[in-house]
């Protein structure tokens, strides 16, 4: 059957362009479940080359807006005990890289993303309609960074007012949260343990505090506070001390840290980019991460291979 924008509308219940990727989330008809992919919003090879620089320049800013949704996604998928992600309103946001897209290519982004997850629908072609497929389509394959947050969830609620703090302290690293901060921050943070205005004035963390974290969800906790750390692509040495800080008094050895380090910087990157990014862009990116090409080169291969 020939996948057409046409034959798919029907499903979708969002689709948001944020610079040059597409993010969509489609329903499953008869049933309560969504599921969301990206694509990458590709230029007709004829104006290719007018917009390069523009894309150049808007890269930074779109890393950033997109590794925080991801992040934001996987957050709220159930480990922190939400039952539903929040979105952050992003009207206020610089999208002008969004606009310049035609709708035919905003369109063959999102059947390219449909695609991604099309085993989790079944066309009927007497009724002319979707349904969900008679076998249920296999788990999709997680990288070791969710493969942890999955594997020990942060359902404790106590647990959980250390994993807020400890975010809010990275917030502050430079003496003031801003805006974009605070919005990302209570975009996950379970209603029941409150926003952000319930820490911001609470006393640093202390050794005794993190030593009774449970002791099984530490590297999550740890590894989470990592990747909150890289989602600006921007070193900080500030936000690294407190790390360091946070890890020791969490009790991680720094085998067991450099290993969490790795999987936030490979969680990062693999938001910002897919199968499709060029090399010079993706070895850009793993560069700001303090990662190796070999290590980026690879991380776009383990992308692929769990497609």
């Amino acid at each position: 059957m020939e996948i057409t924008y046409e034959r798919i509308a029907p499903l979708i219940v969002e689709a948001e362009a944020e610079g040059s990727r597409m993010f969509v989330t489609f329903q499953v008809p008869g049933t309560n479940e969504v599921v969301e992919a990206q694509a990458t919003i590709r230029r007709s090879n004829s104006i290719q080359s007018t917009v390069t620089r523009a894309v150049k320049r808007q890269a930074a800013r779109e890393i950033r807006r997109t590794t925080s949704r991801l992040l934001r996604q996987a957050l709220g998928s159930g480990f922190l005990g939400r039952t539903a992600r929040t979105i952050v309103n992003t009207s206020t946001r610089n999208n002008d890289l969004a606009r310049g897209f035609s709708e035919e290519e905003k369109r063959n982004a999102i059947m390219e993303a449909f695609q991604q997850v099309a085993d989790h629908f079944q066309f009927d072609d007497r009724q002319e309609s979707w349904r969900p497929p008679a076998v249920p389509p296999a788990p999709k394959a997680m990288g070791a960074f969710e493969q942890r947050v999955h594997k020990h969830p942060i359902d404790n609620r106590y647990d959980q007012e250390v994993l807020a703090r400890m975010l809010i302290e990275l917030s502050e690293a430079d003496g003031h949260m801003g805006d974009e901060e605070r919005d990302f921050l209570e975009s996950f943070l379970p209603a029941e343990i409150g926003g952000v205005e319930a820490f911001v004035n609470s006393p640093a963390l202390s050794a005794i505090e993190c030593e009774e974290v449970t002791e099984a969800v530490k590297p999550a906790i740890y590894m989470i506070a990592r990747a909150l750390s890289l989602i600006d692509f921007e070193a900080d040495s500030r936000e690294d001390d407190m790390l360091r800080e946070f890890a020791h008094m969490l009790g991680l050895g720094e085998t067991e840290v450099a290993e969490l380090d790795q999987h936030a910087r490979l969680f990062v990157l693999e938001q910002a980019i897919d199968m499709h990014t060029p090399r010079d862009l993706l070895f850009s990116y793993a560069s700001k991460l303090g990662m190796s090409e070999d290590e980026a080169l690879r991380a776009q291969i383990q992308l692929k291979k769990r497609q």
